[in-house]
């Protein structure tokens, strides 16, 4: 299947990495890359070998298991009480994060290599779904399911249940953005098992845990600025760090209209052409935010 991928790295439905499944034509070329890497470390690690590297620095890393080197970049650095330094990197081939106790294991690499555009590691994010959690509304008396900032460890928790126990994945209807200076993948996650479909945003909603709305709003909520006087948004939160704090929902409720749903059926309308399995869940929306689309 096309579209199939494996997930590498999964922090929470807004932040994930992934690899196709078949790499197709790119697979002798990097190949090629890698060995040429794996060469580069053997050739040089004795002699250019440093006490020290820097965040943001580029390295080779020996990973043991695989028995040859890959190309990283170090993301951080913590020292202990003897002056030991440990480095958090970031695999560029492989797509997770590993941390180098033993500097041995490290070689300095020419930034001829940095390139990642050649890399076949992408990031995602599941479309059309935003964190969401139950609440007491006041004004309605009742418990509603009300957007919020941060996913929960729940959502994260179900969702690589998935991902561990699901061998098939998909990921579809992908539009790629530009946030930052990275390339992200706006789609659909699908798990097929034997029987059965899941689809991630759905299944999100179906428990409490996330909320499926329209592709305007969603992108407004994912571009628009959350703290104007400092700039912050959603899509930056996405390239660096978590969405923020989950105590803001409360809020939601009682101001956003758009952003509460009640469990009751007649709250949604199914739309048939929708993408995702078992249709989309629609809700009014904003108009969108201004974005960067990237062909």
């Amino acid at each position: 299947m096309e579209n199939q991928i494996f997930i590498t790295h999964f922090v929470h439905p807004h932040k994930f990495w992934y690899k196709p499944f078949h790499p197709g034509g790119q697979k002798k070329q990097l190949k090629e890359l890698r060995d040429a890497i794996d060469e580069y470390c053997d050739q040089h690690h004795a002699n250019e070998q440093k006490k020290h590297y820097d965040v943001n620095e580029l390295v080779g890393y020996y990973i043991p298991s695989l028995t040859r080197w890959t190309r990283c970049i170090v993301q951080g650095i913590l020292e202990d009480h003897k002056g030991l330094s440990s480095y958090n990197l970031w695999l560029i081939d492989e797509g997770y994060p590993a941390v180098a106790n033993d500097i041995q294991q490290l070689t300095p690499l020419p930034e001829k290599y940095r390139d990642n555009s050649n890399s076949l590691v992408k990031c995602g994010l599941i479309r059309n779904v935003l964190p969401a959690a139950c609440v007491y509304d006041p004004l309605e008396e009742q418990i509603r399911k009300a957007e919020c900032l941060s996913w929960s460890k729940d959502a994260i928790k179900i969702i690589s249940s998935l991902i561990e126990g699901i061998e098939k994945v998909c990921f579809t209807n992908v539009t790629s953005y530009t946030i930052g200076k990275d390339a992200i993948g706006f789609g659909d996650l699908l798990f097929h098992s034997k029987t059965k479909t899941f689809n991630a945003a759905n299944v999100l909603s179906d428990q409490a845990m996330g909320m499926t709305v329209d592709t305007k709003h969603f992108l407004a909520c994912i571009f628009e600025s959350q703290t104007p006087a400092v700039g912050s948004s959603r899509a930056s939160s996405i390239v660096n760090g978590s969405l923020g704090g989950s105590d803001t929902f409360v809020s939601n409720v009682k101001t956003r209209k758009l952003s509460t749903a009640s469990y009751g059926a007649n709250e949604f309308s199914f739309d048939e052409s929708a993408s995702m399995v078992g249709g989309e869940r629609k809700q009014p929306a904003p108009a969108p935010a201004a974005v960067e689309q990237s062909s």
